[in-house]
């Protein structure tokens, strides 16, 4: 099953990949201008929640990831989300996906605090929109599944998108960048921000470390 997350595109600045989307300057312009959710942009796999064509919560990976580490990556996700099959259920049993980020296994920046092999960060409604994020939060956090809290909230105007991307909240390292959702009459829109000297991994580069999961009371 693949995952089905929306590709986001970068903002100017940010550092790209060969085939990344990039939002001209005039596109950018508006998640600059009007109220705006900065989130961390977390160093992770990522991963969609969603019903199996049998009626079976499970994990989706995008296409590229799926025989990361010789499939043990996609297997340990899938345990995850199996194992909350009961606090999934009522948000996706509609047709909704709920994404996520899977960062037990490291990429590039080490986590020492994790509350959770995966942390959850948006939905997506039966129709295919993006549900806001304040929403997205409110029904997952009701439902006691771990999310990414937001760092900002407002306009961000002139202010360097630099002083939103200090260290991580789950460890020493700088975080990744960010990912900042614009809601309008269009709808949701996401676009993201990777700061300088963050290296792009790929499933070949991984090393099979683990990042560090505390023990939930």
């Amino acid at each position: 099953m693949r995952g089905t997350i929306p590709r986001i595109p970068h903002l100017p600045g940010s550092v790209v990949g060969d085939d990344d989307l990039v939002l001209t300057p005039d596109e950018a312009a508006p998640f600059f201008s009007r109220r705006v959710v900065v989130s961390e942009k977390t160093d992770g796999v990522s991963l969609t929640v969603r019903l199996s064509a049998d009626g079976e919560v499970r994990a989706g990976l995008k296409a590229d990831w799926l025989p990361a580490l010789g499939g043990r990556v996609l297997r340990a996700a899938d345990l995850w989300v199996r194992q909350r099959e009961r606090e999934l259920m009522p948000l996706v049993k509609d047709g909704s996906h709920v994404y996520g980020e899977w960062l037990w296994h490291r990429l590039e920046v080490a986590y020492q605090t994790l509350p959770s092999a995966a942390l959850l960060y948006s939905m997506r409604d039966p129709r295919g929109r993006l549900v806001a994020r304040a929403e997205s939060l409110r029904r997952l956090r009701e439902a006691g599944l771990p999310v990414v809290e937001p760092i900002f909230s407002g306009v961000i105007g002139r202010r360097p998108l630099e002083s939103l991307c200090g260290a991580s909240a789950w460890g020493e390292a700088n975080s990744e960048g960010i990912i900042i959702e614009l809601a309008d009459r269009g709808g949701v829109r996401w676009a993201k921000w990777v700061r300088a000297g963050y290296r792009q991994p790929t499933p070949k580069s991984m090393s099979g470390n683990k990042n560090v999961v505390l023990l939930q009371p």
